[in-house]
């Protein structure tokens, strides 16, 4: 049945789908991904429930997200952000009256900022040489990828030029079209480039940035469009009408369990095992061009070539703080703080050891803190099969700063390692540590406070370019 969907239900049952496809990526926490559907579903039908549901959504996700935090992904960082500032907007405006929840235009605005600021830091970070360069760029790491999800090869499927354009292209884009999202005339022009550069990389594994990145461009539709979109969204079907919304969801979560039997069961006459991701990427970009065909409809009836946006700009200290928040967060690098998690994923990005490969901060002028500059270069563990446990996994031959080297030890002290040495570079002198795990100026009585509020990522030796998270 065909429902009245006002700007703010768009956001939250897309918000909702979002998480959805989050957990139904991998299905590694089963219980969540159910929780999701349950969510999902409740946000889609029961509209007299939907603010009450939306705000158990916001409660339950925020504390997934806390648990893993900081060293929860990129876009569960972005929703954390989001989440916590509806929660405590609603809390303040409504004094607890649940029933009357509504994403209010001040909402929005500040959801429009989230996704200027990720997306304009996003090329920031790219903003390198080795991003930059066609023999190391994750921009060409990715095109890779896709061929390696597709086929189960790695080869490079286009001509060169494609490889050395990329890099570049991707900048642009990133920094000029976030931009852009701030102008009448280039607003609409932006939402569909990055429309159409998520659909390129979710067929490569990247549907859950993709999802959340979407229900955000919700909040740049114009008010005076929502009418007539809810127009569009209606369906007939012989004696029986649809709601095109609805019947898109239910597929995504067909879709959802589909992955799930394929993981478990190996039905897909395969020996590639991405091949799935590929398809359920493909699949989104389907059921969302459907979903869109609305709005597609209604710029080709109307001529849309530019709309009239809604204000960007406000003095409400709660939108700017929460701006400003989101911007710091994702500029840590270059304040020595995390260098994982901060909208600076796949960018080649490298701050640590008192430099950087940034054409602009190479000199790390905004440098304040120290975690970053001091790196322990591993040579060798023994016995070496420590250097793969889960949570340090892949540490050997790499270059990690000490407060995660410490860290690390004190992790094996608490395990009840015996005997634990190891060979490794630090300040430029090479040292053999015997028990370093017991030693306190290595691994101190218990972890710093601030370790638990920073994540890094290992920085790879200057001859290996490799791209990472």
């Amino acid at each position: 049945m065909h429902q009245y969907y006002t700007k703010s239900d768009l956001f939250i049952i897309f918000y909702n789908l979002a998480y959805f496809l989050n957990e139904t990526e991998r299905w590694d926490r089963p219980v969540l991904a159910i929780c999701s559907i349950f969510f999902l579903l409740g946000s889609l039908f029961y509209k007299n429930y939907r603010p009450i549901i939306f705000i158990l959504f916001l409660i339950v996700t925020s504390s997934h997200i806390l648990v893993d935090f900081p060293k929860s992904s990129n876009h569960l960082n972005l929703m954390l952000f989001i989440n916590l500032f509806l929660l405590f907007n609603f809390l303040k405006r409504y004094k607890f009256k649940i029933n009357n929840i509504e994403i209010i235009l001040e909402d929005f605005v500040a959801l429009r900022w989230s996704l200027i600021i990720v997306y304009f830091l996003t090329g920031f970070h790219k903003l390198n040489s080795d991003f930059l360069s066609p023999y190391s760029s994750c921009a060409n790491w990715y095109h890779d990828k896709f061929i390696w999800f597709l086929t189960g090869n790695v080869f490079r499927p286009f001509p060169n030029f494609v490889y050395f354009l990329s890099p570049i292209l991707v900048v642009v884009l990133e920094i000029i079209e976030s931009i852009a999202l701030l102008f009448k005339k280039t607003q609409l022009i932006a939402l569909i480039s990055f429309l159409l550069f998520h659909s390129y990389l979710s067929l490569g594994g990247f549907v859950d940035f993709a999802a959340v990145a979407i229900s955000i461009m919700v909040s740049f539709i114009p008010n005076k469009y929502i009418n007539i979109i809810n127009d569009l969204i209606q369906l007939k079907f012989l004696k029986w009408n649809f709601d095109r919304i609805q019947v898109t969801i239910l597929l995504f979560i067909i879709i959802g369990f589909l992955y799930v039997i394929e993981y478990q069961y190996r039905i897909l006459p395969t020996d590639n095992p991405n091949l799935i991701r590929f398809i359920q990427g493909f699949l989104f970009n389907i059921l969302f061009i459907y979903i869109l065909l609305p709005f597609i409809i209604l710029a080709f009836k109307y001529k849309i070539i530019t709309w009239d946006i809604e204000n960007n700009f406000t003095k409400n200290m709660r939108i700017n703080l929460f701006s400003l928040l989101i911007f710091l967060f994702g500029f840590q690098n270059y304040l020595g703080l995390s260098t994982a998690g901060t909208f600076s994923m796949f960018s080649n990005i490298q701050t640590e050891g008192g430099k950087s490969n940034h054409l602009i901060l190479h000199n790390n002028p905004f440098e304040i803190f120290p975690y970053q500059k001091n790196l322990v270069h591993i040579i060798k563990f023994e016995p070496p099969y420590y250097d793969f446990t889960k949570k340090f996994s892949r540490l050997k031959d790499k270059k990690i700063p000490k407060i995660v080297f410490s860290e690390f030890l004190i992790h094996l002290r608490n395990s009840g390692i015996e005997k634990f040495d190891a060979e490794i570079y630090y300040k430029g002198k090479y040292h053999i540590l015997k028990n370093v795990h017991l030693d306190k100026k290595w691994a101190p009585h218990k972890i710093p406070i601030e370790r638990y509020f920073m994540n890094f990522r290992p920085v790879n030796n200057q001859n290996l370019k490799q791209c990472m998270w």
